[in-house]
C-alpha cells in the first residue's frame, strides 16, 4: 500500500522505548510504526522483546510492526570518503593517463577551464580524428592538448 503523503521514519535508535536499555548483539526486538501524530506524520519505536510487552496499554495499536535480529552497523574497512577534485586537477590527472576515452571528457573540462579564464587555447589543428588543441595555463604555463 503506498502512503498517500510525504513521509519521514526516524533512524532505529540503540535503546528500548520502554526500558530505556540498550540492545544487545542478538538481541529480538520488535519495531513498530504508530500513525497521527499532531504533525500527521508517522513515528518509528523499537522495543526490546520484554518492553513490547510491556508497552503503555493507552499506547495506540501500530500502523505497522515486525520483529528482527539486533545487528550493530560495522563500518566498512576502506570505507573512505571521496577525494573532491576540481576541474583544474582532473583535467591534471586525466592528461597524464593519456586515455583516449577521456577525450571528450578532457574537451569539456578544458572549456569549462577557458570559460572560467584559467586556460588560454594557443593553437588548434585539423587532424583524422577531429581537432587538436592545445591550451596554455595563464599562471602555470603549464600545456594541455586535448
Amino acid at each position: 500500500m503506498a502512503l498517500p503523503e510525504r513521509y519521514h521514519f526516524s533512524r532505529k535508535l540503540n535503546k528500548c522505548a520502554v526500558l530505556d536499555a540498550p540492545f544487545k548483539e542478538g538481541d529480538t526486538i520488535h519495531t513498530a510504526i504508530f500513525l497521527g501524530f499532531e504533525d500527521g506524520g508517522y513515528l518509528r519505536k523499537d522495543y526490546s522483546e520484554e518492553g513490547w510487552k510491556k508497552r503503555p496499554e493507552e499506547e495506540l495499536a501500530p500502523f505497522s510492526s515486525w520483529q528482527s535480529k539486533w545487528k550493530k552497523l560495522e563500518k566498512i574497512e576502506g570505507d573512505k570518503p571521496l577525494h573532491k577534485e576540481t576541474a583544474e586537477s582532473l583535467l591534471e590527472r586525466l592528461s597524464a593517463e593519456d586515455d583516449s576515452s577521456t577525450d571528450n571528457t578532457r574537451y569539456v573540462l578544458a572549456l569549462m577551464l577557458e570559460r572560467s579564464r584559467i586556460l588560454q587555447e594557443t593553437e588548434s589543428q585539423e587532424v583524422p580524428g577531429g581537432i587538436l588543441r592545445i591550451y596554455r595555463h595563464k599562471k602555470t604555463e603549464a600545456i594541455y592538448i586535448i
